[in-house]
């Protein structure tokens, strides 16, 4: 169905009694919109933007205002991209991976469940809520990589608590060549 099939053809407005018969609930709603006297051609638009064209970013914006629930908090809102991510001495692919963790962007439970996806998004090793502090600092394996890791200062790992700060810190660590490894 198009909206030019509930236009009289002739008067270019609004065929009564077509809306009646096929959308009646709709009819007061139909009749607040002024049909083209030109006969323009149908077209879609984007009603959340200026231009009436649909983004990705634009739908993402409106389904997060649209989700009561949402509890979305940027972490990053006093984070220097240029400074911390995108100058740093590390490669193309971490600075990607590190975006975006710190954007949320990564499928982890705690992100899925915050848009809505999952209900309940459990580490499937230990059970607890699959977080990013958890993923990179509180699950067994990543306290078995952190106690592995080879660095030239003394690291607790336990004090590592936040990813951003993590980050910021970690570009003054040394790493050490590989111990224990054999011919």
């Amino acid at each position: 169905m198009r909206v030019s099939d509930i236009i009289n053809d002739q008067t270019r407005d609004w065929n009564i009694e077509e809306i009646q018969r096929i959308l009646p609930h709709h009819l007061r709603t139909i009749q607040t919109i002024r049909p083209s006297k030109k006969g323009a051609t149908d077209s879609y638009l984007w009603l959340s933007t200026k231009t009436g064209e649909y983004t990705v970013k634009t739908g993402y914006f409106m389904a997060m205002q649209q989700n009561e629930d949402h509890t979305y908090q940027p972490d990053h809102l006093n984070f220097n991209w240029n400074a911390e991510i995108w100058h740093a001495k590390f490669s193309q692919q971490m600075k990607v991976f590190s975006w975006k963790v710190i954007q949320r962007a990564l499928p982890l439970g705690e992100n899925l469940m915050n848009r809505g996806l999952l209900d309940a998004a459990c580490c499937i090793h230990c059970g607890e809520l699959e977080t990013t502090d958890h993923l990179f600092f509180h699950s067994g394996f990543a306290k078995e990589v952190w106690n592995l890791a080879s660095f030239s200062i003394t690291l607790n790992h336990t004090h590592l608590t936040s990813f951003i700060e993590t980050l910021k810190t970690a570009k003054n660590w040394i790493c050490l060549p590989p111990t224990g490894v054999g011919a």
